[in-house]
């Protein structure tokens, strides 16, 4: 598992948090699939600007301060205060952004889970084999 594993987990958050955004705007109401939507986009951006953090600061050669720093004025103070804005509009419901945020945990856990029970299955067919 390396980081194109976390390139992976944030596509494939984002197109589920797409399904579930007309999903539940369908059965629940815009508001509650636009707040899940968001939390999952913000969640995403979260996790896309800490890989871009740990992936330059922990260079084997010279490091990039300027790119280092630029990462850490875009993540801290503008994603937190978009984060704070968020939950600060009353028509996004907070539990449904919160929910929204836990789908890249949801999707971590799931991708483990397969690889696990992928890795099971097969080892289960070698050993049928031998």
């Amino acid at each position: 598992m390396g980081l194109e594993f976390i390139n992976r987990v944030i596509k494939i958050t984002l197109i589920l948090a797409a399904v579930i955004l007309v999903l539940v705007s369908f059965y629940y109401g815009v508001a509650y699939g636009l707040a899940i939507f968001a939390g999952s986009v913000w969640g995403c951006l979260n996790l896309y600007f800490l890989k871009q953090l740990v992936q330059n600061w922990l260079t084997l050669g010279p490091r990039d301060y300027l790119k280092i720093w630029t990462i850490l004025g875009l993540k801290f103070p503008i994603l937190y205060a978009a984060g704070f804005g968020l939950l600060k509009i009353k028509y996004l419901p907070p539990l449904n952004l919160l929910l929204g945020f836990s789908l890249i945990f949801a999707v971590i856990f799931l991708k483990g889970l397969g690889r696990v029970f992928l890795e099971k299955t097969q080892s289960e067919g070698k050993s049928k084999i031998a």
